[in-house]
This record gives structure tokens, sequence and C-alpha cells, in this order.
């Protein structure tokens, strides 16, 4: 009777030990995850840095920029939500209740790194529009002064003004 007993909690304990294997795989696979997650997020805010150089490239970086790092911040939170299922599962509650906090925390400064960086890139945008809009402003200033120079009037109707003596002065616009 005792060897039966002892082969019935040798059966039970290789069922826990499988089960606390099976947990652990799936741990490792949900830290995986929060490891891509993280690389994601390194690797856009490189990019984010290293933005082309150019007014336009700029702005079309940060319009293509604002989707992917709200994708990734999706991907970020799945993965936060997967370790939270998994340590859910784990026996010790005391763990569980410590670890949930922590990866919480964790997630929450990711998604507000990532909801920074997407700010940032929305202000550049911004910031090389209206920039564009100015060196538009300047361009068609000094449109204006040339037109007016060469003689024609500013209506744009090409018909000739008196000419002017002397060189072409060309002056900023008031501001």
């Amino acid at each position: 009777h005792a060897s039966a007993e002892y082969r019935g909690v040798q059966a039970r304990a290789g069922a826990v030990d499988m089960r606390q294997r099976e947990l652990q795989a799936r741990a490792q696979d949900a830290r995986e995850l929060a490891e891509d997650a993280l690389a994601d997020r390194m690797a856009q805010n490189e990019s984010l840095q290293h933005a082309g150089e150019g007014v336009a490239e700029q702005c079309n970086a940060s319009a293509v920029v604002v989707p992917e790092a709200e994708r990734r911040a999706a991907r970020t939170q799945d993965a936060a939500a997967a370790l939270r299922r998994l340590l859910d599962e784990l026996p010790d509650r005391r763990h569980r209740r410590n670890a949930t906090a922590a990866d919480e925390a964790q997630a929450a400064a990711r998604l507000q790194e990532v909801n920074a960086s997407k700010a940032a890139a929305r202000q550049r945008a911004g910031d090389y529009a209206d920039a564009l809009q100015r060196e538009m402003r300047w361009l068609n200033h000094l449109n204006a002064q040339l037109r007016h120079a060469e003689g024609l009037d500013s209506n744009h109707t090409g018909a000739l003004l008196p000419r002017r003596r002397g060189p072409v002065q060309l002056h900023a616009p008031a501001k």
C-alpha cells in the first residue's frame, strides 16, 4: 500500500514539475517578447535621432515614424499583457503581485517614452513645416522683387513698367 501511495506522490510531483517547466518556458517566451519590443523601441529612438536632413524629408520621415511608434507601443502593451497573464499562473501569490506591479510600471514607463517620442516627432514635423513656409514666403518675396527689378508689374500680367536706373537692390521682407 505504501508503495502505491509513493508512486502516486511521485506521479503528482512529476506533473507539478512538468507544469512548472511549461510555465517557465512560457515566461521565457514572454520575456523574449518584451525584449523584442524594447529592442524595437530602441531602434525607433535611434531612427528618430538620425532622421533625414532636408526639410521635406524630415516632414515625410515624421509622418512615417508616428504610426510606427504607435504600432510599437501596441506591441509593448501586448507583451506586458502576455507577461501579466503568465505571472498570474505562477503559484506564489506574493511573487506574482510584486512581479506584476514591476512589469506594469516598466510597461507604463515604456509607453510614456513612446508617447514622448511621438510628440517630439510631431513637434519636429511642425517645426519643419513652419520653416518650409518661411522659406516659401522668402522665395516669393525675392521673386516679386526680381520681377519688379526686371520691369514686370506685380500683378503678373507681364506688362512692362518703366525701367529703373542703377543696380538692383533686394530687401528683406518686413517682419
